[in-house]
């Protein structure tokens, strides 16, 4: 059964009379007349269909100030900005928060799901900043909001200005701004834009410049701009914002510039209601439009979008975000006044915009997602001319909003037999009646009051009520914004965490700050992992192959701090980026190809996961009687549900297993060391039973759990900070995993026993030991069961929960032979799954200098070919590695040759992106 099914609508490419089928958030069907049962249906009634609107240019932290601290009486962009500068002391968080908050909320009734702010940064406090990553992330079920760190008062002007640039990117914001035109000289603007350039070249990010915002013909930086986009590399990455100088340049100056934007793919965005107002303000007769040459560039073949850029601020006292305004301004000041330039303003504002911001899956196509905007006119050129009602606003298949068609009554005596309406519109709606001696026509208007309910999290259905120009509002209630009610209900706190991570427990998506942990939980969630029996059957065999002192530990620290180096690498990245292994690997493989190091992982890990199940059942079997079968069946049922429930299971799990395991452990060693004659000094002075040189001890020690430190980052993107993700990390593997080891080796020492459940039987622990057991295998398991689901999450898309499932089933009844193989399941191991890490880290950390940009602006390789060459040596370097001597340990070798070849494979094979790696350009 399909979610909603939209019925007779009419597109933007002229098909008429369609239908939509959506499912599962996406658009699985567009054809007239499907033949499908549906949750819910919408009659288009053979209205326009269109994807949402996009503002690519706008202020947010500015919106709604208007007349603080006083209005903007010569109407300039210069008194605007001293105004602004005067308003910044006031601001707080809040303040801005609340405004940004409301403004969204307009956007939303008007359909407009995807926003490129641009966030002052000149402000030392960066609370514009602070303010909008909030409601970015709180707005995030809605609205696409991108953020650009603008430095208002110049780049170089600024003292300040490169180091709160940093801050800002470094706490999240999406792009690079600068404002050229506003330095100091024009030399210092064409510095400003090759440091800005080289810095999103660096940082791997867009750049969106307000360039040349001003009436004079020699104000020219969009030419520095189109060819620095060209020397760094970022076409297609790049936007030149207003560019209004361009009306006033010569026409032979102009068609030398065109060709040079159209080369370095920058894309151009105008903002007609901001430039026919600022523009042209010193002019007398004849008076200039000040908006720059859209036409003419759409002509050349460059991507032109419109902006709304200000409402109701400094530098514009109307708005009310309603992107077909400006598409209607556009067309205005333009003249683009012919069948296709209209249908070019229009696509000015939805996917010329969904191009210029870089967003995926954008548009009324089968496979993208579900959203959707109907409005209250049958094509693009009455949307345009009516400027008409958003009657649904749908986000990822959900109605988030809706609007009542608006109506006019007009009146007069029966005897009068013509309509004062135009036939054309009459005929064409059902609506327009005859009603005794009125006639009544549903006329969209865009002076409606709107009252929406929205809700917002933590808060249930909150009514709020939105005046856009309630002087030409004669009826409180002519029209209505209102969320759906039940399965549709925007106030579903649960409905809205899993769109805002698109797949539950943040499968593909960061973790939000609301769902960060503290160091206590991540040290407990991270001990419940490494706290895993099979390190203390590995302790068991160490222990049997060296003295425990100093050689075992030696061997046990020397690889427990490979470990914890290594998985501290990852977990700062994780904690920096808040994703998951399989996504960090996107970046360093590419979209597909991360699949492949995904489906590594997951397999891994349902392997663990397989050994873990029959780890618990054979002691029992053993010493208890009871048939393994059930046994492994029953544990694999338990312990997949934990991992269904999501990473809060595994949480509570740890932090009641971890003290438990640590006294079982603590115990064990206890017991051994008195029931050995001599005690302490005794056990110490044992002869191995079996030998092992130090490297293959090393190499056991890193191999029995590299996998686990490879899925670091699908635990630690849940720290609150990289101080706390680094620090569980380190605690986790250079504490816990050695704890587990030495309280096997210890066991093994005292007994000659390698089997941890043996041991504990011989030392009369049976009955806590197999309880404490469990536990243990427990809390491992499920990290490993829900590392797995994230791997195949990536590899599918599909549902986390359904997909950890069927691993679990898969794992469970493996498990017998899992168990049989255990040996050589660690060797194939220590061969594969480092260099999967290894690659990460050099992308991190050497390619992008520890900056990712968030996942959704991204412009991912399909597949990153020098990962996948560099995994290959890797594995090749780390199966021909010696037996002894300071090269062998295979591992290590895999990570470290990984680490290099990815570097310098990289810079063959992708030429032109190889300055990322040391950002030095001639």
């Amino acid at each position: 059964m399909l979610d909603m099914l939209i019925r007779n609508v009419n597109l933007p490419d002229g098909r008429k009379g369609v239908d939509i089928a959506v499912k599962d958030r996406l658009i699985v069907d567009i054809a007239p007349a499907i033949q499908a049962q549906a949750r819910h249906e919408v009659d288009g009634g053979g209205c326009l269909a269109s994807p949402p609107f996009v503002d690519s240019h706008f202020h947010m932290d500015s919106a709604l100030s208007l007349g603080r601290p006083r209005l903007n009486e010569s109407g300039t962009l210069l008194e605007g900005i001293a105004i602004w500068r005067e308003l910044k002391p006031e601001l707080t968080v809040e303040a801005i928060k609340a405004r940004a908050l409301e403004m969204c909320r307009w956007s939303i009734a008007r359909g407009t799901l995807a926003i490129r702010s641009h966030v002052d940064i000149c402000d030392d406090r960066l609370l514009a900043v602070e303010a909008l990553l909030e409601v970015r992330e709180q707005m995030k079920p809605y609205i696409d909001l991108q953020l650009v760190a603008f430095p208002q008062d110049g780049y170089l002007r600024y003292p300040r200005a490169h180091e709160n640039l940093v801050r800002a990117l470094d706490k999240g914001v999406d792009v690079v701004g600068g404002i050229p035109h506003f330095e100091r000289t024009t030399a210092d603007g064409g510095a400003s834009i090759r440091a800005l350039c080289e810095i999103a070249a660096e940082w791997g990010l867009q750049v969106d410049m307000h360039c040349d915002e001003s009436d004079d013909p020699q104000s020219r930086h969009i030419e520095v701009l189109a060819a620095e986009t060209h020397r760094f590399g970022l076409q297609g990455r790049v936007c030149g914002s207003h560019l209004t100088s361009m009306h006033s340049m010569d026409n032979y100056y102009v068609s030398k510039l065109l060709p040079l934007i159209r080369e370095s793919g920058v894309h151009a965005i105008a903002n007609p209601l901001i430039n026919i107002t600022l523009q042209g303000r010193s002019d007398s007769y004849p008076k200039r439009r000040g908006m720059t040459r859209v036409a003419e560039m759409l002509e050349a073949g460059i991507n032109v979008a419109f902006g709304h850029d200000c409402v109701m601020d400094p530098w514009y006292s109307f708005g009310t975000h309603d992107m077909l305004d400006v598409a209607h301004m556009g067309a205005h000041v333009a003249q683009m006044t012919g069948l296709q330039q209209m249908h070019q303003a229009f696509q000015a504002v939805t996917e010329n915009g969904a191009r210029a911001l870089g967003l995926e899956g954008y548009g009324l196509e089968v496979g993208n997602p579900a959203d959707i905007v109907i409005l209250q006119a049958s094509g693009i050129v009455e949307a345009l001319q009516l400027r008409p009602a958003r009657l649904f606003v749908i986000r990822a298949g959900k109605v988030i909003a809706r609007t009542s068609p608006p109506s006019a009554r007009c009146c007069w005596s029966r005897a009068r037999k013509r309509s004062a309406f135009p036939a054309d519109f009459s005929n064409r709606n059902p609506e327009c009646r005859r009603t005794g001696s009125r006639t009544r026509a549903a006329l969209p208007t865009s002076g409606t009051r709107l009252h929406y309910e929205l809700g917002q999290p933590g808060s249930r259905n909150k009514k709020q009520y939105l005046n856009a120009v309630p002087e030409r509002c004669p009826r409180p209630d002519a029209g209505a914004f209102t969320a759906l009610k039940g399965a549709t209900s925007m106030t579903d706190q649960q409905d809205n965490n899993n769109y805002a991570a698109a797949h539950d427990d943040y499968a593909l998506s960061p973790v939000p700050e609301s769902a960060r942990r503290g160091l206590l939980s991540m040290s407990a969630v991270m001990l419940g992992f490494t706290f895993f029996a099979a390190s203390m059957w590995t302790g068991g065999t160490l222990g049997q192959g060296f003295r425990l002192w100093p050689d075992l530990i030696i061997v046990v620290l020397a690889g427990n701090l490979i470990l914890g180096g290594y998985g501290a690498l990852l977990g700062y990245a994780a904690a920096k980026t808040n994703l998951s292994t399989h996504i960090l690997s996107r970046y360093a493989f590419g979209r597909v190809g991360s699949k492949l190091p995904s489906l590594m992982l997951a397999v891994t890990q349902i392997g663990w996961f397989g050994v873990g199940v029959a780890m618990f059942a054979y002691p029992i079997n053993k010493f208890m009687g009871i048939d393994h079968l059930p046994l492994i069946i029953g544990g694999g049922i338990v312990m997949t549900y934990t991992v269904v429930v999501g990473f809060k299971a595994i949480e509570w799990l740890s932090a009641i297993a971890v003290p438990a395991i640590l006294i079982l452990g603590v115990t064990s060693v206890v017991t051994a060391i008195t029931d050995t004659d001599g005690g302490l000094e005794a056990l110490i002075s044992l002869e191995p039973t079996a030998s092992l040189s130090m490297a293959m001890g090393i190499a056991l020690a890193v191999g029995s759990f590299i996998s686990g430190a490879t899925l670091t980052p699908d635990f630690v993107r849940y720290a609150r900070n990289r101080r706390v993700g680094v620090a569980a990390t380190i605690i986790g593997f250079t504490f816990g995993n050695s704890l587990m080891f030495i309280f096997g080796a210890v066991g093994a020492t005292a007994t000659g026993m390698s089997d941890i459940a043996e041991v504990l039987a011989h030392q009369g622990l049976l009955g806590a030991g197999i309880a404490l057991l469990v536990l243990n295998i427990w809390t491992t398991n499920d990290n490993a069961l829900y590392a797995a689901g994230l791997g195949l999450t990536n590899i599918t898309g599909l549902k986390r929960v359904h997909l950890v499932i069927a691993a679990g089933a898969i794992g469970t009844l493996l498990a017998d032979f899992l168990y049989s193989n255990f040996v050589g399941w660690l060797v194939f191991l220590s061969v594969s799954l480092p260099p999967i890490g290894g690659i990460i880290i050099a992308d991190f950390y050497l390619r992008c200098k520890t900056r990712y940009p968030s996942p959704e602006r991204y412009p991912f390789k399909n597949i990153n070919w020098a990962a996948m060459i560099a995994w290959t040596v890797a594995i090749g370097v780390s199966v021909i590695s010696p037996e002894d001597g300071l090269f062998s340990i295979a591992p290590l070798n895999a990570i470290l040759t990984a680490i290099v070849a990815y570097v310098l494979i990289y810079r063959v094979v992708y030429r032109s992106e190889a300055a990322a790696l040391k950002p030095e350009y001639q």
